[in-house]
């Protein structure tokens, strides 16, 4: 994966996506888990529309069976309980674990 996003080549193809600068361009960063996470999250449109003009049923038969699965969950109160139970579960655990990091350091001044 080329990561070189500076300036558009003259042999840049005008149906490839292109990085629209923001103020948020700092190399340092774009380092690491948080550069990966955006540099997918940035190409996942147009990764999305190739899949769909290269496998057309498969998407919809992908699509058919996400909106069945979530239906089903919506629809049915314990699969509702559970999923709230589960999702209050990591959130305690998510901040306990941040306010166990964070809460006890003392920075120096």
């Amino acid at each position: 994966m080329n990561n070189d996003h500076s300036a558009i080549g003259s042999n840049h193809n005008p149906g490839e996506p292109r990085k629209v600068s923001t103020s948020a361009d700092d190399p340092a960063k774009e380092s690491g888990f948080v550069g990966r996470v955006g540099a997918t999250a940035g190409s996942l449109p147009s990764k999305v529309d190739e899949q769909i003009k290269r496998y057309p049923y498969l998407t919809i038969g992908l699509a058919a069976a996400i909106g069945t699965g979530v239906g089903i969950v919506v629809s049915s109160r314990v699969l509702r309980t559970v999923l709230a139970a589960v999702g209050a579960a990591a959130a305690a655990e998510l901040t306990r674990a941040y306010f166990r990091k964070n809460a006890w350091v003392v920075k120096a001044s």
